[in-house]
């Protein structure tokens, strides 16, 4: 997809407090991005929207910090953006709980439908492995606490970093296993344990 039609789709993703299980509710029933943006506020809170995320998807404020970001985006080779309901989107993401309705893509989008293998890291790191930190990890490392959750945009805000590298960032804390992503845009510390 074109990174200017990308725009209000990023946009949606953006907006606070709409998870992926809400925003596909309100695709499925008021359609396109853009017809959800242009919608009247009593549409938008008839979906069953909480009153604060109606009232910032009829503000449109998200569509400042989506130029933001398709402006970091268009620095980073090959990256683009793919929206579910492109051809290229994984098929096996589609049938899982919550899938999300936009996500970032470099390289070859085909194989992504193609038969895979995960190898999953521990979830209880050593405190040695979670001292081996870049400065960006360290950084969001710090703003998280041990059960209990920020959401993405508070860590953005609260970072000094843009959202593109706050995305990577926490990927990479998760992979490493001293970082969990939970429902909502969520993010916590996991527990360290280590035995002397």
């Amino acid at each position: 997809m074109e990174l200017d039609v990308s725009l209000p789709w990023l946009a949606l993703a953006l907006t606070p407090g709409l998870a992926c299980r809400l925003c596909a509710r309100l695709l499925r029933k008021i359609g396109s991005p853009e017809r959800i943006f242009h919608a009247s506020l009593t549409e938008l809170e008839s979906c069953s929207l909480p009153a604060r995320v109606a009232q910032a998807i009829h503000s449109k404020e998200a569509f400042k910090r989506a130029e933001k970001e398709l402006a970091g985006i268009r620095n980073i080779p090959g990256c683009r953006l793919l929206n579910w309901t492109e051809q290229e989107y994984p098929q096996k993401l589609l049938q899982i709980y919550d899938p999300p309705v936009l996500f970032y893509l470099r390289g070859d989008p085909q194989i992504l439908n193609m038969p895979c293998l995960s190898i999953e890291s521990t979830r209880r790191p050593t405190l040695l492995a979670s001292a081996a930190l870049g400065a960006s990890e360290r950084k969001l490392y710090e703003l998280l606490v041990v059960e209990e959750t920020r959401h993405i945009d508070e860590l953005v805000e609260n970072s000094g970093l843009n959202s593109s590298e706050v995305l990577a960032t926490l990927f990479d804390l998760e992979m490493k296993g001293v970082v969990r992503q939970l429902p909502g845009k969520q993010f916590s510390k996991v527990m360290c344990c280590s035995w002397i």
